[in-house]
């Protein structure tokens, strides 16, 4: 379709000339508008100050927005796939009915803005086929899609077979008879042998795939002609279906764990998180700013900051995709946090070395919050102060805001608590102070220390 850029912040899709009528019909009849319009497609126009050279001058240029925190699907909670699937069926919808379809509708292609996903890949959009069927029409087609964009990423790849629904293959008139690479199962077994050896059992995978399979099946109707997208049909009777995820035997302790600040809904803060309201007004001077939250639960310190117009983008990131669903399904109607408040199951601190700064390109903030963290990081996972230290450098912009915690793992009701005796306040401090310079420290409440470190600029 063209050749995507980014110069100077901005996203550029220089269209091939082949291809270069067929996305003038697409303005012209206004399609693209329209899915625009309709939350499906990232927000795309054509600017009036570009030339590439290189190229003739009545060459088409597109400009996309940039999405503040695009996520993938690995980082995704059960909720916000549930609405990707939805967006991506009736995005397929439309654009059957005037006559276009998607050619690669996988979820390698979705991403969301703040807690509404979107399609990204412009690419996919092509007329209708009405002889054969070269897109991605069945259920199966879908997931091996989505399994290829998958497979060469262990994290990625663990995640999306956790939302594999757990079907019959073999009641699936397609399948039958039917060997690899047909058989999802054994073109399921084929990546897990590439990624892990040959002695994998299957099984414990059919354990964990119980999501929402009456959803499922409502959405990825097979029909004699392989299609599953059927037109103003498909999505008709899933408008009030209630989705029972099956969150996979998580600890449910992390799910309430604000629930203390929540009255009728709305959010009363406490003496602690006041604190770092101000805080966040002292330190904020410029506009679009933005924020990160790491372990940020259900991101209510976020929701707060972005809502009083402290920062203009916020990202919430937590392990715990209970947590994290309970801030999603609370933001995605809730005015400005909709469109600027995003979720990300991202683990910043269990990525490898080499995908840490592609990792920080994308959550690169000029606040970073890190509260009621480092211990756990430290004292449960083992990792080194300098590593912690280096990763939350990484993702600040300007200022990090981090708790110590001098009691260690303790919590309200625990006794007995070692800690070590190298873990002191004066030994954390040092591990800030080559990149950061400490702005100021109070200590907020019992085993909660406040640490404002400011990044030197180089």
């Amino acid at each position: 379709m063209g050749r995507v850029f980014i110069y100077d912040d901005r996203c550029f899709r220089v269209i091939y000339q082949e291809r270069s009528q067929f996305i003038k019909d697409l303005l012209k009849k206004g399609i693209l508008y329209e899915i625009i319009q309709k939350g499906f497609f990232v927000n795309t126009w054509i600017p009036n100050d570009v030339i590439v050279e290189g190229f003739p001058t009545e060459t088409l240029i597109l400009e996309h927005e940039r999405i503040s925190y695009p996520t993938t699907i690995n980082e995704w909670t059960c909720d916000m796939f549930s609405d990707a699937m939805i967006m991506l069926g009736n995005l397929q919808n439309y654009l059957l009915d005037n006559g276009y379809e998607l050619r690669d509708p996988h979820f390698g292609n979705i991403t969301f803005k703040g807690c509404r996903p979107i399609y990204m890949d412009l690419g996919s959009i092509d007329y209708e086929n009405e002889v054969g069927l070269t897109g991605c029409f069945t259920y199966k087609d879908i997931w091996i899609k989505t399994l290829d964009y998958c497979a060469n990423d262990r994290e990625r790849f663990n995640h999306i077979i956790s939302f594999l629904p757990a079907l019959s293959f073999s009641d699936i008139s397609e399948f039958k008879g039917k060997k690899y690479p047909n058989n999802l199962e054994l073109r399921m077994r084929r990546y897990q042998e590439l990624i892990y050896g040959s002695n994998v059992d299957l099984s414990i995978y059919k354990k964990y795939t119980q999501v929402a399979v009456r959803t499922i099946k409502n959405i990825f109707l097979i029909n004699d002609k392989k299609r599953i997208f059927l037109k103003k049909k498909i999505y008709s009777h899933i408008k009030d279906t209630k989705i029972n995820w099956n969150n996979n035997g998580q600890n449910m302790i992390w799910a309430g764990y604000h629930d203390d600040l929540l009255k009728h809904g709305d959010i009363v803060p406490d003496d602690r998180l006041n604190y770092y309201i101000l805080l966040s007004k002292k330190i904020c001077h410029n506009e679009n700013q933005t924020c990160l939250e790491l372990g940020g639960n259900d991101g209510i310190l976020s929701s707060v900051i972005l809502e009083q117009g402290i920062v203009q983008k916020a990202c919430c990131t937590d392990y715990s995709d209970v947590a994290l669903s309970i801030g999603y399904m609370r933001s995605k109607n809730s005015g400005v946090l909709s469109e600027n408040l995003s979720y990300s199951r991202k683990s910043f601190f269990n990525a490898f070395d080499n995908t840490r700064i592609s990792l920080a390109d994308r959550y690169k903030s000029d606040i970073v919050f890190a509260l009621a963290l480092t211990q756990h990081l430290i004292l449960s996972q083992k990792l080194t102060l300098d590593t912690v230290v280096e990763i939350l450098s990484l993702l600040t912009k300007e200022y990090l805001i981090v708790e110590f915690m001098p009691l260690g793992l303790w919590y309200e009701g625990a006794t007995n608590i070692a800690v070590p005796q190298w873990y002191t306040l004066d030994w954390f401090l040092n591990g800030f102070k080559e990149i950061f310079d400490i702005e100021e420290i109070k200590e907020i409440k019992k085993n909660r220390i406040c640490i404002l470190c400011h990044k030197r600029r180089n």
